[in-house]
C-alpha cells in the first residue's frame, strides 16, 4: 500500500493487517463539511521503559500544548518521508519508522477551519531528542502514557490510551 497522502483517499479504508490496531475515523467522525480545511500529518509513537516522547509546541497566539512529534505532510511527500523530516526539524534527531498503529483527527483551534487526519507511525530515535525554538518546541519530555501532561491534544491522549499495552 502506498503512504502518499491524496485528498480523496478514505481514511476510514481498512489496513487488512492491521485491522485489530488501527481507529479509522468514520466520514462522520471527519466532520466532513464544504467550510473546513482537510490536511494530513504525521506523528511518532517513541516508546522508551514504558514511556512515550512528547513535545511541548507554542501556538503563534502564544499558547502551549503538548503532543507526538510530527506534523503536516508537504504536497508529493509520503507519510514515512514527511514523518522523518518533522521529527528531525522538531527534535534534532533522526529516525527509523515501523508500522502505522494508529490514525486521529485533529480540529485546530487557531485555524477554526482546519481538520487535520493524522497516520502515527512507531518511531525510534537515534539520538536524544533537542527541541528546536524555530520550530516553536519549547520542551520535549518522557510521560507515562496513562499520565499524559495538563495540555496534552486530546485525540492524542486518545492514542496513547489505544496503542498503550494495557489499552
Amino acid at each position: 500500500m502506498s503512504d502518499v497522502p491524496h485528498p480523496s483517499t478514505d481514511v476510514g479504508q481498512s489496513l487488512p493487517e492491521q485491522d485489530t490496531l488501527v481507529h479509522h475515523p468514520t466520514p462522520k467522525e471527519l466532520g466532513r463539511t464544504t467550510t473546513r480545511t482537510l490536511r494530513f500529518g504525521t506523528k511518532a509513537l517513541v516508546r522508551s521503559r514504558g514511556r512515550v516522547l512528547l513535545v511541548r509546541e507554542r501556538r503563534q497566539d502564544g499558547s502551549t500544548f503538548w503532543t507526538l512529534p510530527g506534523g503536516g505532510t508537504k504536497q508529493g511527500e509520503t507519510l514515512r518521508a514527511s514523518l522523518k523530516r518533522e521529527v528531525y526539524e522538531e527534535i534534532c534527531s533522526d529516525c527509523s519508522l515501523g508500522a502505522l498503529v494508529d490514525r486521529c483527527r485533529y480540529d485546530h483551534t487557531t485555524r477554526p477551519d482546519t481538520t487535520t487526519v493524522y497516520s502515527v507511525f512507531e518511531a525510534t530515535l537515534v539520538s536524544e531528542p533537542v527541541p528546536d525554538p524555530g520550530e516553536r518546541v519549547v520542551e520535549c519530555g518522557w510521560f507515562d502514557p496513562a499520565d499524559a501532561p495538563s495540555g496534552t491534544l486530546a485525540p492524542i491522549e486518545r492514542v496513547l490510551v489505544r496503542t498503550s499495552p494495557d489499552g
